[in-house]
């Protein structure tokens, strides 16, 4: 029965009906899903959304709940890219002359060497950028766009926890930005 969809009629076991869907567990048990009508879509939450620069702000025990959620998800990421530099220091500079045996595998070493340098660097800049986004969470400002003072919202700020601008703004720039290129 895993994966399977159970039937229009509610069936006298176990009481679900057409909507619920069993899905195995990386456990092995059974979990059970459940499928509104037409959509799997989630129910927006207070401050998901983009809000004008009035927005009041949320009740501030949910702000508590969401800073925290916000904090731990930069200090998380931040950890990732600091291991990610440490493997680099510790095993990515060294280049055993021994296992290059031509000057292909040599170069191939060399470039590889170089992508990886050029990631970290890459990623040293987004060190900056979270340490910026933690910093600005601390002061309240996370919450706020730097353009327009429009509430940014969780579901932006989740898809780019660095980000400094709401969607608006950002579209905007990108606008700009195309009409510059051209």
């Amino acid at each position: 029965m895993v994966g399977t969809r159970k039937a229009a009629i509610p069936d006298p076991q176990d009481g679900r009906t057409d909507g619920e869907v069993d899905r195995g567990s990386p456990q092995g048990g059974l979990v059970r899903l459940r499928k509104d009508r037409g959509s799997m879509s989630k129910i927006a939450q207070p401050g998901d959304a983009r809000e004008e620069s009035d927005f009041e702000g949320l009740p501030e025990e949910l702000l508590v709940e969401r800073t925290d959620e916000f904090r731990n998800l930069l200090l998380s990421e931040r950890g990732k890219l600091l291991q990610n530099a440490q493997r680099t220091l510790t095993q990515d500079m060294t280049i055993d002359t021994d296992d290059l045996a031509d000057e292909m595998d040599h170069a191939t070493s060399d470039y590889n060497q170089a992508l990886a340098f050029r990631l970290r660097g890459r990623e040293r800049h987004l060190i900056h950028k979270i340490d910026a986004a933690l910093e600005r969470l601390e002061e309240g400002e996370y919450w706020w766009c730097d353009d327009c003072g429009a509430w940014i919202g969780f579901g932006r700020l989740r898809a780019r926890p660095v980000t400094t601008v709401c969607i608006q703004c950002k579209e905007n720039r990108e606008r700009r930005e195309r009409s510059y290129a051209r």
